[in-house]
């Protein structure tokens, strides 16, 4: 806890009930599968009643001299005090290789 406060009461609701109080941020992350590597997390916010639900693994292609890394899965952003639920994408990437020893530019 960051906070430090070892005092603060046990929340009795939500998916993380060890959180110390409702002011704490929980994070939770764990790498679900090895064969695509797959790594999901939740966060929740229990006095701003906040939820967030990911999953994300990538895919890469090697392109002569780039690559290109696509980022594949999906984020779910709940926010319970007006019912809404946004669902967020993971950006993708590129870079390219040069090197001026090797006479790539």
């Amino acid at each position: 806890m960051l906070d430090g406060d070892q005092n603060a009461p046990i929340v009795k609701e939500g998916p993380c009930p060890w959180a110390k109080s409702s002011s704490s941020l929980v994070f939770v992350a764990e790498q679900v599968s090895h064969h695509p590597p797959i790594s999901a997390f939740y966060v929740e916010h229990p006095d701003s009643n906040i939820e967030v639900n990911a999953s994300i693994w990538t895919k890469s292609k090697f392109l002569g001299l780039s690559i290109g890394v696509h980022m594949v899965g999906d984020t779910v952003v709940k926010l319970l005090d007006h019912d809404e639920e946004y669902h967020i994408t993971f950006p993708n990437g590129t870079g390219e290789v040069s090197s001026p020893d090797l006479g790539l530019s």
